[in-house]
């Protein structure tokens, strides 16, 4: 239900304006949980760029495809001080540990938010 409604959301984005800006830098990124996550008794793969050379644009512009999850994280992104309004979003980026759409369904999304003054809380899983 709720990636229903960001999806949504993000399509209302992209069709009101292609100019959405290039993603910056998250204010903070907070770990969920130190170390493994609870239960996890084996190492995992580092995280990596899973995009292929080959790999389809998305409005042009190349996806990251992050595999191998395993450190999840909240990002705040803050809007500008004269946008802010108050309002506050949590933003699933689809996939999960295997691929992870984290720009195209995270960042950017959060980016266009903050463009509205809506401060975003961007989940990797």
């Amino acid at each position: 239900m709720l990636r229903r409604f960001v999806l949504s959301l993000l399509l209302l984005a992209v069709g009101s304006s292609w100019a959405v800006a290039v993603p910056r830098e998250p204010s903070a990124v907070l770990p969920l949980w130190p170390g493994k996550a609870p239960g996890e008794t084996t190492d995992l793969p580092p995280e990596a760029d899973t995009t292929k050379p080959d790999g389809g644009l998305v409005a042009g512009k190349r996806v990251i495809r992050l595999g191998n999850v395993s450190q999840p994280t909240l990002s705040v992104y803050l809007p500008p001080k004269e946008k802010q309004n108050g309002s506050a979003i949590v933003i699933c980026p689809g996939g999960g540990y295997n691929i992870l759409a984290l720009d195209l369904e995270g960042s950017e999304v959060a980016e266009w938010f903050n463009e509205r003054g809506v401060t975003c809380f961007v989940l990797k899983p």
